[in-house]
């Protein structure tokens, strides 16, 4: 490992320590095993690739990629190396914000813009079991506040076509950080609460609202897929009434209707979906529709 700590010295000073593991396999299909630790309340690891070692002279792709992983690994291990003998024996914090992504901007037309983050909204709101959704402040000395998502799909055509239709967050970027899509929206809790924060009555009144929102969306040539009483906003009584009632959050499997399906790990265990409605399936306008008669049951 490219990082020995001695004992003692990883505590909370040094959050999101990044070090890299390599091991060989000796065995009948010796291979080369990279991965990833970050040390945080707990130790993550990762594995990020594996190459083997036994492939023919003719397998180029494979031979090219080992190349690249030697090639990578001896840039990773000078550039750990250079920045943690300056940072390990340092007085001061490492990095304070372990609770947080390390991806702090987002870009508009290569334009960087800077945020803050101040909370994990899963903190209070229970309702978003699992999910990345940050609330942060603009860095560019304006006082806009903005969530920011990190998921591994997610349907940035879907929520701009909604937006602009005002039945959803302003969506101020859509960005792809490697594998994974972060959505920058506007934050509009002020103004709009989770309709599952709502009594059975006040959801069940609403439903005309919400089957409109779901129907402006379908007409943009979109389906949301995932209409439940946690990925609707309703208009706060405090807010002003010219507002629209409702908005529509969380695209994740959003998409141009007749082209997207549903995810592997749909949960069919505790969700009443519509029938026809399983891993692999199209998600189809009457499945949104229906959805929405769910809501208040």
């Amino acid at each position: 490992m490219i990082l020995d700590l001695r004992k003692g010295q990883l505590d909370e000073r040094w959050g999101n320590l990044i070090g890299k593991t390599v091991s060989y396999t000796v065995s009948d299909y010796p291979d080369i095993n990279v991965s990833a630790a970050v040390f945080t309340d707990r130790p993550t690891i990762e594995t990020l690739t594996s190459i083997p070692l036994n492939v023919h002279s003719t397998n180029i792709k494979t031979i090219a990629a080992g190349e690249r992983l030697v090639y990578s690994l001896r840039v990773a291990f000078k550039k750990l190396s250079d920045y943690y003998s300056t940072q390990l024996f340092k007085t001061e914090p490492v990095r304070s914000n372990i609770d947080f992504p390390f991806c702090n901007f987002y870009t508009i037309d290569e334009k960087k813009y800077y945020f803050a983050y101040e909370r994990w909204e899963q903190e209070r709101r229970k309702f978003m079991n699992k999910k990345r959704i940050y609330r942060a402040h603009m860095k560019d000395g304006h006082s806009q506040c903005v969530l920011v998502k990190f998921t591994r799909r997610y349907s940035v055509d879907a929520h701009r076509a909604a937006s602009d239709a005002n039945i959803a967050p302003e969506l101020i970027a859509g960005n792809e950080v490697y594998d994974w899509y972060m959505a920058v929206m506007d934050d509009i809790s002020e103004t709009y609460v989770s309709a599952d924060q709502l009594d059975i009555q006040t959801q069940r009144s609403m439903r005309g609202d919400i089957t409109d929102a779901v129907k402006r969306l379908h007409e943009r040539g979109f389906v949301h897929g995932d209409v439940r009483d946690v990925n609707v906003l309703i208009r706060r009584a405090s807010a002003d009434s010219h507002l629209p009632s409702v908005k529509l959050v969380d695209f994740d499997w959003g998409g141009a209707i007749g082209k997207m399906a549903y995810p592997s790990g749909i949960n069919s265990r505790e969700i009443r979906w519509p029938e026809g409605v399983v891993a692999g399936a199209e998600i189809k306008t009457k499945h949104d529709l229906e959805m929405v008669t769910k809501i208040g049951v």
